[in-house]
């Protein structure tokens, strides 16, 4: 459930282990709880993305059902194969590595919220680690209570085509993912290239506070803001859907981006994703940008919900050649109103066809030819099912929203997949018949 008021979204959201764990204590480091035990109660709605279950793994497959089985597998597998993990909860002492080729690290079941990566009593800071390797799967599973990432692609170490799906990250306090700047290869860019993320959750159950990770307790001047949900510099051909974000906040309201994409981003595609109630939504750049090189070339960002993300609901800060269509953003209170911000150099910036529920949206001190175009621009709050939830569905009393958008052959569907039509609707919702909506397989 997300709450009943938008102010006690994620804040309410409270971890649960079930009675046997949190009551007895019995569980000693490595062991895991009862088998089939659901570990944790995160915030889901019915109109979230749902993830097709994944194909049956293939090739070599370690089983483990303990903390030392579980790192052991890390170090025994063979490229192309599988540890897959039974149900539990597992205490992590130290980082989980990933360092080879074309590895799946699952749960059994399936169920994310049955295998629990519990990293509270870890001696490092980071959670899951992958490192100098390629074609990595991450799975149906939970990370949660990292100090500061919680999913690291070390893609400064030869990481590309890591795929994090069905997963849930919960409680950590500086970035869910992060994936570092990757070094120039001969004087030219280089990137981290072809990864997914998709299917995800990532929720904190309240704002980050003193304590909570070591370097901002020693460095307080982000005055605990220096937190985010994705934070990825030097993507290339990265697809990033159908994923939902919820109460990622700093103390004073001014975390980092729910989905930030920076450092010379190329030709990524960020769609059909749930932001709510986190102080920032999709951040393409910032202000650090210098030279010629761009935070974002050539992204797509379409088919997502933003709600009451008022330090910047969508943003684009040094881009180029960047199109962000058919969006529905409700912020109707926004004290910056930043629907959407756009600022310095971002030529060739389209802005079509989306929804912005709220007093305005700016474009300040801009550099370059931009296109803003066919959006709707003002609080649309009763267009939606359940704006107080984050639920932008459209109703049939979205008069200037149904059928009002330009067709565009890169949008053919809505965020729940289902066909536009000849006549599109605005925002990243189609109407269906009979003001039914479903979250269909993506794959």
């Amino acid at each position: 459930m997300l709450g009943n008021t938008c102010k006690s979204l994620g804040s309410v959201v409270a971890i649960t282990l079930v009675a046997a764990i949190a009551a007895a204590g019995e569980l000693e480091r490595g062991q895991a709880a009862r088998e089939g035990a659901r570990l944790i109660a995160p915030p889901m709605q019915d109109w979230f993305p749902k993830a097709p279950p994944l194909p049956e793994p293939t090739g070599e497959i370690v089983n483990v059902k303990n903390v030392g089985e579980l790192y052991a597998a890390s170090d025994r597998v063979k490229p192309g194969g599988t540890i897959l993990v039974a149900d539990g909860l597992y205490r992590m002492p130290r980082t989980f590595y990933i360092k080879t080729d074309d590895v799946t690290l699952r749960s059994q079941s399936g169920d994310r919220t049955k295998v629990v990566l519990d990293f509270a009593d870890c001696r490092h800071h980071e959670g899951v680690a992958v490192s100098y390797c390629s074609g990595v799967t991450i799975a149906d599973l939970t990370v949660q209570n990292v100090r500061q990432n919680g999913i690291k692609i070390n893609s400064n170490h030869n990481v590309d085509r890591v795929t994090i799906y069905n997963v849930i990250s919960h409680n950590v306090w500086q970035r869910h993912i992060k994936g570092p700047s990757v070094p120039d290869k001969d004087g030219q860019p280089d990137f981290a290239e072809d990864c997914r993320v998709e299917y995800c959750l990532f929720y904190n159950d309240r704002p980050k506070q003193r304590g909570d990770e070591p370097w901002e307790d020693s460095e307080p001047r982000m005055g605990f803001n220096y937190i985010g949900g994705m934070d990825i510099m030097c993507a290339k051909g990265w697809v990033i859907s159908d994923n939902v974000f919820t109460g990622i906040r700093g103390k004073t309201g001014e975390a980092r981006g729910a989905i930030f994409m920076w450092h010379n981003g190329t030709d990524c595609v960020i769609e059909r994703n749930m932001i709510i109630d986190c102080d920032t939504g999709i951040c393409l750049g910032n202000s650090s940008a210098r030279g010629e090189r761009r935070h974002a070339n050539g992204f797509i960002v379409r088919n997502n919900f933003v709600v009451r993300s008022s330090e910047s609901n969508i943003l684009a800060d040094h881009t180029r050649d960047c199109r962000i269509l058919n969006n529905t953003v409700h912020d109707p209170d926004s004290r910056n109103g930043r629907l959407l911000r756009v600022v310095h150099a971002n030529d060739g910036l389209v802005v079509a066809n989306n929804i912005f529920s709220g007093p305005r949206i700016v474009a300040e001190h801009y550099e370059g030819q931009i296109d803003v175009r066919n959006n709707l621009i003002r609080p649309v709050g009763e267009y939606f099912v359940d704006a107080a939830k984050g639920n932008l569905h459209l109703t049939a009393k979205a008069a200037d929203a149904i059928d009002k958008a330009t067709a565009d052959r890169g949008i053919l569907t809505d965020i729940d997949g289902q066909p536009r039509g000849e006549k599109p609707d605005l925002g990243a919702d189609e109407l269906a018949p009979l003001g039914k909506h479903t979250a269909p397989d993506q794959r």
